[in-house]
């Protein structure tokens, strides 16, 4: 037998002692408040509180591991909702200049760029996977964006997405 099968026979005879414990407190209980019998109120009271007892241990020992988590936390009451929470020192920023070129810094060496030797004003050019030439009218070193003449119509891609025309087939 393995340790799942093992574990699970033996949450099964924990199932069935508490199955039976409780039928048994309820038969009590049940004789108690019968019309003949000559129970007091103190020991029907006794055996209904042993009864539920019982019926919460079960229903705690079969609860899942978060619910029983959730119930061993115990919250104290020194929080205040109508407090607020400190305020933390915002950045301002004094040097304009000093910002834009560690920003401009910044992209030129995160972003890849295509290659400068072909990628010029007046150059044909294709987009990646077309055969279709366009001619390059002008190109942003800074944002990486191209602006082509395609057919008549002026558009814009992205240099990486643009390749040398080879017309050598």
């Amino acid at each position: 037998m393995r340790n799942k099968h093992t574990l699970k026979a033996a949450k099964n005879v924990i199932n069935e002692r508490f199955i039976k414990e409780i039928e048994e407190l309820h038969e009590v209980y049940c004789k108690h408040c019968e019309e003949e019998s000559n129970s007091s109120d103190e020991q029907k009271n006794e055996a209904f509180a042993a009864y539920s007892q019982k019926v919460e241990e079960f229903d705690a020992w079969k609860a899942p591991k978060k619910k029983k988590r959730a119930k061993s936390i115990e919250w104290s009451g020194e929080y205040d909702a109508t407090e607020r929470p400190a305020v933390t020192a915002r950045k301002h920023i004094t040097d304009t200049d000093a910002l834009r070129r560690v920003q401009k810094n910044v992209l030129k060496s995160t972003r890849p760029r295509a290659s400068t030797r072909w990628l010029q004003e007046g150059n044909l050019v294709v987009k990646k996977g077309s055969t279709n030439p366009m001619i390059v009218l002008s190109v942003d070193e800074q944002t990486g964006h191209v602006q082509v003449l395609n057919g008549g119509a002026v558009e814009y891609h992205r240099d990486l997405s643009l390749r040398e025309a080879d017309f050598d087939d």
